[in-house]
């Protein structure tokens, strides 16, 4: 069983995200999806930071993420990327 992984949003300083907001289109939904992070974007370290569950619905969901702070470094991440452990369409 694998899981899909969107292409890593980098930041040229570091910063602490405060919410997401995702549309999900064309029939996939990631109903559970893990957000990892890191403080490099040139060679990033992956850390496991928080989860978030979606709705199987096309319309934009937004989460907030300013609840989660514990788990970051105190400067901030350079590197953040969305793991989708489990869709509502087909197994990942």
């Amino acid at each position: 069983m694998g899981s899909w992984a969107v292409r890593p949003f980098n930041v040229r300083k570091p910063a602490i995200p405060e919410r997401i907001t995702i549309i999900f289109q064309g029939g996939f939904v990631g109903t559970k999806c893990r957000i990892e992070v890191s403080e490099s974007s040139n060679r990033p370290e992956w850390q496991a930071w928080t989860y978030i569950h979606s709705e199987d619905a096309n319309r934009r969901q937004i989460f907030d993420l300013i609840t989660h702070r514990d788990g970051l470094p105190g400067e901030g991440i350079q590197s953040m990327k969305l793991v989708f452990e489990e869709s509502s369409e087909f197994p990942v």
